[in-house]
């Protein structure tokens, strides 16, 4: 059922792009409200088709006001200045990663 859902999204995903597309000239970009419509297309049938196949995307937001100089020391945001870290390093998540 995950496979038969994925590919009913990935269907609609491209009727839906199709129908904004009508009376769009092929040879001009995607600019307006219809760059707008696909991109929120798109990205929903992606992220609705990827929960499906058991992957879930996760957004991070750094919140600067929490104090960690308890665990880490009074210096800590002198030993690292960046404001991200220079790895990612994610768990295996689902039954596709060894097919990435």
């Amino acid at each position: 059922p995950r496979l038969l859902i994925f590919a009913v999204m990935s269907l609609l995903c491209a009727i839906g792009t199709r129908l904004v597309m009508i009376g769009a000239p092929p040879d001009k970009p995607i600019t307006g409200c219809r760059r707008v419509i696909i991109k929120f297309i798109i990205g929903t049938a992606s992220r609705v088709g990827l929960f499906f196949l058991s992957l879930v995307w996760f957004s991070h937001i750094e919140d600067d006001s929490f104090d960690y100089s308890e665990w880490l020391g009074k210096d800590y945001k002198l030993q690292a200045p960046r404001k991200r870290p220079p790895i990612i390093v994610v768990n295996h998540q689902s039954w596709t990663v060894p097919f990435a």
